[in-house]
């Protein structure tokens, strides 16, 4: 009888020491890290459908240029009808993530660019703790979206830099900084999407969006300038630099 006893005892601890491997096994697989890309390029070939031309020539970016006796004159970085990429042929794109939200249990491992390429390493799992995140820090005017994710798989704050952008205030290779932009993945018929977004952007028409850059130094004094990122209609993995439409 102990012997019988015994047997389903040994049987009971070695069913749950195999049930236990088991769920542990399925739970690391479950948690595994990603290298999400999304890519920044010049906007070149979308079209106005009311006016016919290029976003790209259809506003111009503008400069504030704080002078050397005071008061911010307008200048255009980029006049009105000039092409974006004479402007950003070699235009380089470096994030620093400075906070970050990710799904419970979700492994995230920082942010590092390539090839104009934001990379951001973790995992892809949906939560509204990740889309609370997200909503909190920035406003839905303020994202390529229009509106408030319900669940995101992660989101990143940080400072975009973009250099090699060329001047025609004489300055030859500005580097423009962009603080408080928001990167964030989300998930729309099975692709998987990007949301973009930042504390000193704001709507300007569409799913367009204007950034203002950090104050940098020119022949006249210093200046900021306001780009326009744009989500492009079924490149859901690529955020376009344009210049700000009228």
């Amino acid at each position: 009888m102990k012997n019988k006893k015994m047997a389903s005892f040994c049987r009971l601890i070695v069913s749950t020491i195999t049930l236990f491997l088991i769920t542990q096994q399925n739970y690391v697989f479950s948690v595994k890290q990603h290298n999400n890309r999304v890519r920044f390029q010049i906007q070149k070939s979308a079209k106005n459908s009311k006016k016919g031309k290029d976003m790209e020539t259809a506003g111009e970016v503008t400069t504030g240029v704080i002078g050397p006796v005071g008061g911010i004159v307008g200048v255009p970085l980029i006049a009105a009808g000039s092409s974006m990429d004479k402007y950003l042929n070699n235009l380089k794109v470096n994030f620093q993530a400075t906070r970050n939200c990710v799904t419970q249990k979700q492994p995230y491992d920082g942010v590092t660019t390539k090839n104009n390429e934001i990379i951001v390493k973790a995992g892809r799992k949906s939560s509204k703790y990740v889309a609370n995140c997200f909503n909190s820090w920035i406003p839905k005017e303020d994202n390529t979206f229009d509106k408030k994710p319900k669940k995101l798989n992660f989101a990143v704050e940080g400072r975009l830099t973009i250099s090699n952008v060329k001047s025609g205030q004489g300055v030859k290779g500005v580097t423009l900084v962009f603080d408080g932009v928001v990167l964030a993945q989300g998930n729309a018929s099975g692709i998987n999407n990007w949301w973009f977004g930042g504390t000193h952007c704001k709507r300007t028409k569409g799913k367009i969006i204007s950034c203002t850059s950090e104050p940098y130094e020119t022949v006249n004094g210093y200046a900021t300038t306001n780009l326009c990122f744009s989500r492009a209609g079924g490149h859901v993995a690529i955020i376009h630099i344009l210049a700000c439409p009228k």
